[in-house]
C-alpha cells in the first residue's frame, strides 16, 4: 500500500491577482511532508463555480484526500461550498447542527448574511477544531477550509487523524561547491539509490552555502547509505555541514 497522496486547491481572485499573498499551501506542504502525505498538485483557481467544480472533480480523482483553501464566507465571492456540492451534484442546503453553533456563538448578533455560511454541500461531514466554531466540511475526499491563515492552521491540525502517511527521512548536505561541480556526482548517488529523491538548490550570495543537497525516503536506511554515499563523493575542504 502506497503512501496517502494530497492535492491542495486555492480558491481566490485576490491570490490569482497579488493582492494577497497566499500562506496556506505553503503551510500545508509543510505540514503534510511532516506527516508523510505525499503533496501531488497545488492549483490556484479563481472565485467561479464552475472552476471549482472542475479542479475539485478532478483532484478528487486523482488524490486520496483534497484540501481546499479560501472562499469560505458570507460575501458574494464566497463560492466554494457551492462548487464543492457541484463537482459531486449535490444541493446546498442549511446545515441545521451548524445553524445551532453558529446562533450560540454570535447570539443576537447573527445575522441573515452570517448564516448564510450554514448553507453547505449535503450530504457533508463536520471535523470540528478546539475552541472554534467554523468546522472542516468535508464532501467525499475534499476537506473545505477557509483561506483565513490563522483559522487553516488550526482547522488542518484537527484532521492529523487523517493525515497519516509513512515517515520520511531527510538528510540535508550542504557545501560551498558549484551546483555544476555536482551534477555529475548527484547523478551517481541516484543511480546506486534509486528508493531516494535528491534535490539540489542552490543559494546566490549566501556566505554561509552555495548548494543545499537534500536526500528523503521512507526507507530511512537507504537515505542515510545515500548520504553517506553523496559526501565520499564530495570535496571535504568545501563541505559546510551534513544534517540527518
Amino acid at each position: 500500500m502506497g503512501a496517502l497522496t494530497a492535492s491542495c486547491v486555492v480558491i481566490g481572485n485576490e491570490i490569482l491577482s497579488g493582492k494577497v499573498r497566499d500562506h496556506n499551501a505553503h503551510h500545508l506542504s509543510v505540514r503534510l511532508r511532516q506527516r508523510g502525505v505525499d503533496l501531488q498538485h497545488i492549483q490556484v483557481i479563481p472565485d467561479v463555480v464552475d472552476t471549482i467544480a472542475h479542479v475539485v472533480a478532478q483532484e478528487s480523482a486523482r488524490s486520496d484526500v483534497v484540501i481546499t483553501s479560501g472562499g469560505v464566507g458570507p460575501t458574494h465571492d464566497d463560492l466554494t461550498y457551492r462548487g464543492v456540492a457541484a463537482a459531486f451534484g449535490y444541493p446546498v442546503e442549511r446545515h441545521p447542527q451548524l445553524a445551532a453553533r453558529m446562533a450560540s456563538f454570535y447570539g443576537d448578533k447573527l445575522t441573515p448574511v452570517r448564516l448564510r455560511m450554514a448553507d453547505i454541500p449535503s450530504p457533508a461531514t463536520l471535523h470540528d477544531a478546539p475552541g472554534l466554531w467554523v468546522p472542516v466540511v468535508q464532501v467525499h475526499n475534499v476537506f473545505v477550509l477557509p483561506g483565513i491563515p490563522a483559522l487553516f492552521e488550526r482547522l488542518l491540525a484537527a484532521l492529523d487523524h487523517i493525515l497519516v502517511g509513512v515517515p520520511i527521512t531527510l538528510c540535508s548536505v550542504y557545501t560551498q561547491q558549484h551546483e555544476e561541480d555536482l551534477a555529475t556526482l548527484l547523478e551517481a548517488v541516484v543511480a546506486r539509490f534509486p528508493a531516494v529523491e535528491l534535490g539540489s538548490y542552490p543559494r546566490i550570495g549566501d556566505p554561509d552555502h552555495k548548494v543545499r543537497v537534500t536526500l528523503e525516503s521512507r526507507d530511512g536506511d537507504a537515505a542515510r547509505a545515500a548520504t553517506a554515499a553523496l559526501l565520499d563523493l564530495l570535496n571535504p575542504a568545501l563541505l559546510v555541514r551534513v544534517e540527518r
